[in-house]
């Protein structure tokens, strides 16, 4: 399943994917035109029994056929091809493109394979998978402001999402929203912003990885940090220990965090909410959940451990 709008998936990538794939027994190459191909494109599949999706897009692409997958049983194995790719990348993919199309054969020849946790966030009527993390606030803001933006992110890439984090900030400052947290059916926690993640890291910077949660897991549970208020400290707080990966942010005191199945957030007002940086509108209500289980094929080596029982 191939996004052709993904920022690397280019012809040449496209052709050696298929050729790695056609002596494992390629059933069939599908692009996307728009949202939902990809879905559609994963329960097709399903039903023609495949057992293994390669996906060549970003996390978006994954994102879209991970539910089907955990849910039918099948077995994704995601080729980076995006901006970020952090799903890929976190579970032991080459940050490279090229480097991925040619681990895809001997990960397909090994079959190791490795768990991770699909999540799921509510807005309204609208349930929508996730695999990485989602927040609540100024996170979303930052999603928000470079996604509608679109040249601006296609010609800074990075660099737009730090002028992003500097409007969101600004903003987030001089009107912090109120959130009312309810993690796992217990007491609230007010907080001015919300970040959710099912792995770690929570994102990259280049070849940096930046662990705001870095508590995260495949593991089946949902990682989450509240900021219980906005101020210039704070935020530059996150930034250097999430860069740094101390996690000295987590004690503080200054933060709330923890593990959870669940976690429901009520807002004072409509608030920008994002899933795998995808702009999600701004709601009153939302609610977080850890779905599914995803099985994911990984390249040999190190960084694939600690692999199932059950190989492709």
């Amino acid at each position: 399943i191939v996004n052709p709008a993904a920022t690397r998936a280019r012809s040449r990538l496209i052709g050696r994917v298929v050729d790695v794939l056609t002596p494992f027994g390629l059933l069939q190459l599908r692009s996307t035109r728009g949202p939902g191909d990809a879905a559609r494109f994963a329960r097709d599949a399903a039903d023609a029994g495949a057992r293994v999706l390669v996906t060549v897009g970003g996390d978006g692409t994954v994102t879209q056929v991970a539910e089907t997958a955990a849910r039918r049983g099948l077995i994704v194995a995601p080729v980076p091809a995006g901006g970020a790719n952090i799903f890929s990348r976190a579970l032991g993919w080459p940050a490279s493109s090229t480097r991925a199309a040619q681990a895809l054969a001997p990960a397909l020849a090994a079959g190791i394979v490795r768990e991770a946790t699909v999540g799921e966030v509510t807005t309204g009527s609208r349930r929508r998978p996730f695999i990485a993390n989602a927040g609540v606030g100024i996170d979303a803001e930052v999603v928000e402001w470079v996604e509608t933006r679109p040249n601006v992110k296609a010609r800074l890439r990075q660099a737009a999402f730090g002028i992003g984090a500097s409007v969101a900030a600004s903003r987030a400052l001089r009107d912090p929203p109120v959130l009312s947290v309810r993690v796992a059916g217990g007491p609230r926690l007010t907080a001015a912003a919300l970040a959710v993640a099912v792995g770690s890291p929570y994102t990259y910077l280049g070849p940096r990885a930046v662990h705001a949660l870095p508590a995260a897991a495949f593991d089946g549970v949902l990682a989450w940090l509240a900021m219980p208020e906005i101020t210039p400290a704070r935020l530059a707080e996150l930034a250097a220990e999430s860069i740094r990966g101390t996690a000295r942010h987590l004690g503080s005191g200054r933060m709330a965090a923890g593990h959870a199945t669940a976690i429901e957030v009520e807002c004072d007002r409509a608030v920008a909410v994002q899933a795998d940086g995808e702009p999600l509108g701004s709601h009153g209500s939302v609610l977080f959940a850890a779905g599914p289980t995803l099985r994911v094929l990984v390249p040999p080596g190190p960084s694939a451990a600690p692999p199932l029982k059950s190989p492709p």
